[in-house]
């Protein structure tokens, strides 16, 4: 054993707890042999791995020639992968997964933050904004449970125009306008109205 505080091996100096590369710029490279891994353990809910710097990153990288497909980083419970978050190289698409039963994905932002799909300044809870010349529909709904509908609506229901889901059956408002859907790949129009009643 040696208990001195400092130890250079080659280009590498161990201090204490710190662990760090003689060369100027040097890299640090831990590698396994053959199926061995680098494991990082912690004894208390702090971060395992905590990255620090002006521009920090943990990066991925995939060889383009390796037979597998997925540059991905795991997530597990006790041993058993729950999900992951991977770039699959074979269908050129980043993938979150769940690897439970019946388990969830959720966006969850924080006070009156917001998710934005395409859209970096999000003004709604869901904002998808489709680049000009795409020429494809900003949602596709494909239900394949032949027997439930498109979409559920909840809100609150009243007999005017004050709550969520108005029901007035009079059609006494004038007709403001309509919005383009395609069923099954059919163009028609959706008439709204301009009030509840």
């Amino acid at each position: 054993n040696i208990k001195t505080g400092l130890l250079d091996v080659d280009n590498v100096n161990i201090d204490g707890n710190t662990i760090g590369s003689t060369d100027t710029d040097g890299d640090l490279t831990l590698q396994a042999n053959g199926t061995g891994k680098v494991e990082i353990t912690s004894g208390d809910d702090a971060p395992s791995l905590l990255v620090t710097g002006d521009d920090p990153d943990i990066a991925v990288d995939i060889n383009s020639s390796s037979g597998f497909s997925l540059a991905e980083y795991r997530m597990s419970v006790d041993g058993v992968q729950k999900g992951h978050i991977a770039y699959d190289k074979n269908i050129g698409a980043v993938r979150i997964v769940t690897y439970g039963t019946d388990e969830n994905i959720n966006l969850v932002p924080n006070g009156a933050g917001k998710v934005g799909i395409n859209d970096i300044s999000p003004d709604n809870q869901l904002h998808v904004t489709n680049s000009s010349g795409v020429e494809k529909e900003v949602v596709k709904l494909e239900q394949l449970d032949v027997d439930e509908p498109f979409i559920l609506f909840t809100g609150t229901s009243g007999s005017d125009s004050t709550n969520s889901v108005s029901s007035d059956t009079t059609s006494d408002a004038s007709k403001s306008g309509a919005i383009k859907v395609s069923i099954n790949g059919t163009d028609r129009w959706i008439r709204f109205y301009a009030d509840a009643s």
